[in-house]
């Protein structure tokens, strides 16, 4: 028996804990006189007091009456001078009539207020607002007049960042150069390939990329006037060093770049007469420029990884390495898509 009395005790002084600290309430107020007194009146009676400070805010304590954890209310404010009042009133209840000399506004609705939210009143407008909060509140960070809001975006990553991706690529003048006249002639100038490199950013929006491209193999097949068929491929690689100037637009870096490229290519032609093939080949190798542009969207809290697309143009200009007339001057355009990971902390 005298356990049973001590578990109904305890039982009683929890519910009463917990209606005592579910009445507590916080009031905030803002853009009110700096240095005025604030005053919560809940119906009819007192609540809690508090000083604005020299921002035009305060945080006030304040608790419902008493068996209440919570209640449906109209807001009034009261303007006294240098006090601010103001009035949480039992939707069902008239509020007590203004002192002498007081400015009374309504905000209008009716508000639930309970222990799990905040009491967010702005009178700094014509007409004073009102908020509910769950939880604390944490008033928006003011900005000078004339200077833009301040946009809740993470700078972008910088330092060394790696990348691959697929790509296509296309030769403007290797086929229709190795068909010459001939026909018929099928040249297949571009297609599928990939990429991969690195970008070292110096600052967010000024880096350089070093990388390396495979453009598509090109491929002629064709037959020359006198009815013998030949084939031409062009095998080449391709390495580009770059400048890189970005700007940010939220999550996302939009770049735009220049720079060299060094190529190493092999055409090769084989032909064929009555029974004997015969084969043709030279490489070539040289530098020329580069240019491009391109954006990348970062994924994650952490940005440590995002998805790119990129595009550019390049000469593709050299003499052949065994000396002679053999030369190639053609331009090559890509499209590419991937993947860049931030190695950098």
């Amino acid at each position: 028996m005298p356990n049973r009395w001590r578990i109904v005790a305890t039982t009683a002084a929890v519910v009463i804990g917990t209606a005592s600290m579910g009445s507590a309430q916080t009031l905030y107020l803002r853009n009110a006189p700096a240095a005025s007194n604030v005053e919560v009146v809940v119906n009819a009676a007192s609540s809690g007091k508090g000083v604005v400070d020299a921002d035009g805010e305060a945080k006030v304590a304040f608790t419902l009456p008493d068996g209440k954890t919570e209640m449906d209310a109209n807001v009034f404010i009261d303007s006294c001078g240098a006090v601010r009042k103001v009035l949480i009133v039992d939707h069902m209840r008239q509020p007590p009539p203004p002192a002498e000399g007081c400015d009374r506004r309504e905000v209008p609705g009716i508000f639930w207020v309970r222990p799990v939210n905040t009491v967010v009143v702005d009178v700094g407008g014509v007409s004073p607002t009102l908020l509910l909060v769950r939880g604390s509140y944490t008033p928006p960070k003011a900005t000078a007049e004339g200077e833009p809001e301040e946009k809740n975006t993470r700078p972008l990553p910088k330092g060394l960042v790696m990348f691959a991706g697929g790509a296509y690529s296309n030769y403007r003048d290797a086929g229709p150069q190795a068909c010459g006249n001939a026909s018929p002639c099928d040249p297949k100038d571009g297609g599928l390939t990939y990429s991969f490199g690195a970008d070292l950013w110096i600052t967010r929006f000024l880096g350089v990329e070093g990388a390396y491209l495979r453009p598509h193999e090109v491929n002629v097949t064709g037959s020359a006037t006198d009815a013998t068929p030949f084939s031409t491929t062009l095998d080449s690689d391709v390495w580009t060093i770059a400048g890189k100037l970005g700007v940010q637009a939220g999550i996302v870096r939009i770049y735009g770049k220049g720079g060299v490229n060094y190529h190493e290519a092999t055409n090769t032609t084989t032909q064929t007469i009555d029974s004997l093939t015969q084969k043709f080949e030279y490489r070539t190798t040289g530098w020329s420029w580069v240019f491009g542009g391109g954006m990348e969207t970062w994924i994650g809290t952490h940005q440590r990884m995002a998805i790119y697309g990129e595009g550019g143009f390049m000469s593709i200009k050299g003499k052949a390495d065994s000396g002679g007339e053999a030369q190639i001057d053609d331009r090559l355009k890509y499209l590419a898509v991937g993947v860049k990971l931030r190695i950098s902390r």
